[in-house]
């Protein structure tokens, strides 16, 4: 459902993608045929084939070339739009910070949808080598740095405390939250009246606390829910949802 209103938000009329990912979206009964899908590998390799010649259009410096989407303090996601101007721009002041080599080899174990993937373009523009993985492990990023000769990667902090981990390493304390806003009445009751802030950040990712509850909220036994953020020594934060139960219903559940 979030890919769709992102797909609809953007205009998007092609889309490329994963063949597993564009499986669920196929499926999804919100999803309008209109919009052609065509899965990398062969599917690809027969698009190009088959598909109409043209040269590319013409394309101003302050034409949109990458949308990125951003939850913000509301949850749902916007389309913030980077012209080919500012793209550039930031690919040369990140080159200024961290330069770029033909001869480099650099790792990218995050998401393509998230902003550092723009490392991987700046690589692309000084015809470096770059190795993407489908998802983080230690292991594998280990195994790949010594195999592949990597020399340079992208990793947020709780990746280097995972790379660094052993029994003799242990991770600077963070500093706990002080998670909710509430006030005491003249009895001494508490009562909750909101957040402090919105947004959990979990392993360098943000999490809008609305989206999970309104996920919840769809759950037949929840009558209402709150989500927060709670401190966890590997990931910074984790969110902690507070459920509401229907009176006349009754849950057992397990948790990872």
């Amino acid at each position: 459902a979030e890919l769709i209103y992102q797909l609809e938000a953007a205009g998007v009329s092609t889309l490329f993608g994963d063949p597993e990912l564009l499986q669920s979206l196929r499926n999804h009964p919100d999803f309008k045929p209109g919009t052609a899908i065509i899965s990398l590998g062969h599917e690809f390799e027969h698009w190009l084939r088959s598909g109409p010649g043209a040269e590319l259009p013409p394309t101003d410096a302050d034409d949109p070339v990458w949308i990125l989407q951003t939850s913000g303090s509301t949850g749902r996601p916007k389309g913030a739009a980077l012209t080919h101007r500012s793209l550039i721009a930031g690919l040369h002041s990140a080159s200024l910070g961290r330069p770029a080599h033909t001869s480099d080899r650099y790792l990218y174990p995050l998401p393509l949808f998230h902003v550092v993937a723009h490392n991987v373009l700046l690589q692309h523009q000084y015809s470096a080598t770059a190795v993407l993985t489908r998802s983080f492990d230690t292991t594998g990023t280990l195994r790949a740095c010594r195999e592949l000769q990597v020399s340079t990667l992208s990793l947020a902090p709780t990746m280097i405390a995972m790379l660094l981990d052993h029994p003799n390493f242990k991770p600077a304390c963070r500093a706990k939250q002080a998670g909710d806003i509430g006030r005491f009445d003249s009895e001494g009751y508490l009562y909750i009246v909101d957040r402090k802030k919105d947004m959990v950040i979990s392993g360098g990712e943000n999490i809008a606390s609305r989206e999970i509850e309104e996920v919840l909220r769809h759950h037949p036994v929840a009558k209402d829910c709150a989500v927060i953020a709670l401190p966890d020594p590997q990931w910074g934060e984790v969110a902690c949802a507070v459920l509401q139960m229907k009176s006349e219903k009754r849950m057992s559940a397990t948790s990872n």
